[in-house]
C-alpha cells in the first residue's frame, strides 16, 4: 500500500511539473508573440502551435487570448516588482527607485511594451488586460499615498482611491507619449517621476511637501537640460 502510494505520488509530481513546463512555455510564447505581432497578431492557433499544446487545451486552460495574454502580463509584472532591484517598501524613495528600474525594463523589451500601451489606450470599453495593468499601478500608487497619509503629509481631504487612479493613468500617458517617440527612452523615467512629483506637490504638505517640491525642480531640470 505504502509503495503503491508513493508511485502515485511520484507520477502526480511527474505530472505535476509537466503541466508547470507547459503553462511557463505558453505564457513566454504569448509575450514573445505580442512582441513580435502585437496584440491583435496573436490567436490562440499560432500560440498553440509555437508553445507545442493543442488548441483544444489551451481553450480549456485559459478559455480565450484576452485570458491567456492577462496572466502573461500579469506574471511579468509580478516577476518584475519581485526583482531586488524594485523592491525596498511602500515610501517616495522606493517607489521613485521602482519607476527607473520598470522604464530600464521598458527599454529591454520595447516592442512588447508598445504593444502592451495600444491595448491600455484602445477604445474598447471593456477590456481584461488595461484593467490589470491599471490595477496593477493603481495599487503601488495607493500605497504609497497611505504611506505620506500616515506619516501627516497628505491633505485631509484628499481621496485615495481617485488620486492613485488618476496618477496611474498618467504613468501610462508618459509611456504611450515615449512610444510614439515624444519622449527619449533616456527621460522616460526622469518624465514619469516629473509628473507623479507634480501631482503629488498639490496635495503634500509640511516637511513631505517640502521634500516632494526639492525632488520636483530637480527633475524639471533633468528635464530641460
Amino acid at each position: 500500500m505504502t509503495r503503491m502510494s508513493a508511485a502515485s505520488q511520484k507520477r502526480s509530481s511527474y505530472s505535476s511539473e509537466s503541466m508547470a513546463r507547459r503553462r511557463t512555455r505558453v505564457l513566454e510564447e504569448a509575450r514573445k508573440l505580442i512582441a513580435e505581432a502585437g496584440y491583435d497578431g496573436v490567436t490562440m492557433r499560432l500560440l498553440a502551435e509555437r508553445s507545442e499544446v493543442a488548441s483544444a487545451t489551451l481553450y480549456n486552460i485559459y478559455g480565450n487570448k484576452e485570458t491567456v495574454i492577462a496572466t502573461a502580463v500579469s506574471e511579468l509584472f509580478e516577476e518584475q516588482m519581485a526583482h531586488p532591484s524594485a523592491e525596498g517598501g511602500s515610501g517616495l524613495d522606493a517607489t521613485l527607485a521602482r519607476t527607473r528600474w520598470i522604464a530600464g525594463e521598458i527599454k529591454r523589451m520595447p516592442e512588447y511594451t508598445r504593444a502592451m500601451v495600444t491595448v491600455y489606450f484602445s477604445g474598447s470599453a471593456e477590456n481584461l488586460v488595461r484593467d490589470l495593468l491599471r490595477r496593477i499601478t493603481t495599487d503601488a500608487h495607493r500605497t504609497l499615498l497611505e504611506n505620506l497619509r500616515k506619516k501627516g503629509g497628505l491633505l485631509p481631504w484628499v481621496d485615495i482611491d481617485l488620486l492613485a487612479s488618476l496618477t496611474a493613468n498618467q504613468q501610462y500617458a508618459a509611456v504611450h507619449d515615449w512610444a510614439i517617440g515624444k519622449v527619449p527612452t533616456d527621460l522616460l523615467a526622469d518624465r514619469q517621476i516629473y509628473e507623479l512629483l507634480l501631482a503629488l506637490s498639490g496635495v503634500t504638505t509640511g516637511e513631505v511637501n517640502e521634500d516632494i517640491r526639492r525632488r520636483l525642480a530637480e527633475a524639471q531640470a533633468v528635464l530641460l537640460s
